[in-house]
C-alpha cells in the first residue's frame, strides 16, 4: 500500500512551517535505500491536496500554501535549497475554484506533470425536492445536491449553507471543462486527469497510461469530445449506452 505524504487543508500554516515540510522529503529520499541509491540524494516533490480550498488566500507578504501552490520553482536562497515545489491537484468543477484561479495554477505550473485534476464527486444531483436541491446524507452529514453543481453542508434545518461538502463533477467532465474553457490540448488534459495522478499516487505501473501491462480502463469519446460512446474496464467493453458529458455551465458564472 503507498502512502503519498501531502500537505493541505490548512489556513494557519506558515512559510517557515510549510518549507520544513518540503524538506521533509529530501530527508526521506536520503534515508530510503533502493531506487534512491544515488550519488546524489534524490528529492521527490511532496504533494500539496485540492489547491485553494481550506487554504489562506495568496498574499504578497503572509504566504502560505496556496503561494506555494503557484511556484514551479524557488527563489535562489538557502532557506529554499533543500525543498522542491510540491505537485498540486485542484478539484476542477468550476465550483470549488474560480476558473480565474484554476488559470493562475495552469499558467505558473508544469501541466505534464506537476498538476492533477481530481473530482472529489460524491452524488449526483437528481432533480429538487420543493426547489431546494435534491436532498441526501453522506458520511452522517445532511448535505444538499444543486442543479448548478455542488453539495452543499445543510443547515439544521435541512436548508443548503454555503460551505461545500464534494462535487457532482466527473472526470469526464472535467476533461471536457479543460478542453473547452482553458483551451488545453487533449494529451495535456489526458495526462492532467489520468497520468499526473497515477504518477503523484505511486500506482502508474498499474494505470495512467496505455501501456501493454496496465488496466485497461478507457473511455472512448466521440469526435467532438462531448458524448462517452464506449466504456471498457479491464480491457473489455462494457453494455453501458452511449453517455452525453454536459456542457460546462455553472449558473453561478453567469453573472461574472
Amino acid at each position: 500500500i503507498n502512502v503519498r505524504p501531502s500537505l493541505g487543508h490548512d489556513k494557519k500554516c506558515t512559510e517557515k512551517q510549510i518549507l520544513g515540510a518540503l524538506a521533509l522529503r529530501r530527508k526521506e529520499a536520503e534515508g530510503v535505500k533502493g531506487r534512491y541509491i544515488s550519488s546524489t540524494p534524490v528529492q521527490e516533490p511532496m504533494h500539496l491536496t485540492h489547491c485553494f480550498n481550506v487554504m489562506a488566500p495568496v498574499h504578497h507578504r503572509n504566504v502560505g500554501l496556496a503561494n506555494f501552490a503557484l511556484c514551479g520553482s524557488f527563489p535562489h536562497h538557502p532557506k529554499y535549497s533543500r525543498c522542491r515545489p510540491p505537485t498540486v491537484e485542484v478539484i476542477g468543477d468550476l465550483i470549488h475554484v474560480h476558473p480565474l484561479a484554476m488559470l493562475s495554477l495552469f499558467s505558473a505550473r508544469n501541466l505534464h506533470k506537476d498538476v492533477a485534476l481530481i473530482s472529489d464527486c460524491i452524488a449526483h444531483y437528481d432533480g429538487d425536492e420543493e426547489g431546494g436541491g435534491s436532498k441526501r446524507c453522506y458520511n452522517g452529514r445532511q448535505i444538499t445536491v444543486r442543479a448548478e453543481g455542488g453539495c452543499f453542508l445543510a443547515d439544521a434545518h435541512g436548508r443548503p449553507t454555503p460551505t461545500l461538502a464534494g462535487s457532482t463533477s466527473t472526470l469526464a467532465d472535467q476533461f471536457l471543462i479543460l478542453v473547452q474553457h482553458f483551451a488545453v490540448d487533449v494529451v495535456t488534459a489526458c495526462r492532467m486527469l489520468s497520468t499526473n495522478p497515477a504518477e503523484i499516487a505511486k500506482i502508474e505501473r498499474r494505470v495512467g497510461s496505455i501501456t501493454s501491462g496496465k488496466k485497461a480502463n478507457l473511455l472512448l469519446l466521440n469526435e467532438e469530445l462531448d458524448v462517452i460512446e464506449k466504456t471498457m474496464v479491464y480491457g473489455s467493453f462494457t453494455s453501458n449506452e452511449p453517455h452525453i458529458i454536459p456542457s460546462p455551465t455553472p449558473t453561478h458564472l453567469a453573472g461574472l
